[in-house]
């Protein structure tokens, strides 16, 4: 089955910024394909797209519009496992292995995740969303997700950052602090609330 990986996905394989592969289709250097996901026509990219941008990588800037536009085409329809225009020859086999060990990684990245009974995408056997470890990563380090949830690994955090790299939460960002270190965040020190009774009863606060 030919590969239809979304915008994100051929993005991690490729390990290029998505805005980036997202302007290649935009600009007409790369083709557009699209596919119907779940009711709704989705940009995708296949293995040529992944060839070109992995083979483009480092001299993008150096060619033409036209010059990428050729070689495209060039990988479009390879001679045997060799891709050449004019001097620049690329051995497509190399290129693939590359492309099949992170495509390695990005199963590797699904697999960790699973959706709960409501919904929400959690590491696989645990009910921590993944996506509350990602936020918490990003905000203050794998340190941050793992005081947070102790039963992790350092590579629970590092593959949670990067499933939600390639799968971003739908809807509203969870935050990026937790709920103790938010509420940490409000304690206000006791002189805000004046002397401390020593009686039962509601704080008095002298204003």
């Amino acid at each position: 089955m030919s590969l239809a990986l979304t915008p994100n996905e051929a993005a991690f394989t490729v390990g290029r910024d998505v805005d980036a592969v997202q302007r290649a289709v935009d600009s007409g250097v790369v083709e557009k394909r699209t596919r119907t996901i779940q009711g709704r026509e989705r940009r995708v990219f296949g293995r040529t797209e992944l060839r070109f941008f992995k083979v483009v990588a480092g001299v993008e800037d150096a060619l033409t519009k036209k010059g990428r536009r050729t070689l495209y085409e060039a990988i479009l329809r390879p001679r045997g496992h060799k891709v050449v225009v004019g001097p620049f020859e690329v051995d497509i086999a190399d290129v693939d292995r590359q492309i099949e060990d992170r495509l390695a990684d990005l199963q590797r990245i699904r697999g960790i995740a699973t959706a709960d009974p409501e919904g929400t995408v959690v590491l696989r056997g645990t009910s921590i969303p993944v996506h509350v470890v990602a936020a918490l990563a990003e905000a203050g380090g794998a340190d941050a997700a793992l005081r947070a949830y102790p039963a992790l690994s350092k590579s629970d955090v590092e593959t949670a950052v990067q499933y939600a790299t390639v799968y971003p939460k739908k809807g509203r960002p969870y935050p990026k602090k937790s709920l103790k270190e938010m509420l940490g965040e409000l304690a206000l020190p006791d002189d805000v609330f004046g002397e401390s009774d020593d009686e039962v009863g509601p704080r008095v606060v002298h204003l």
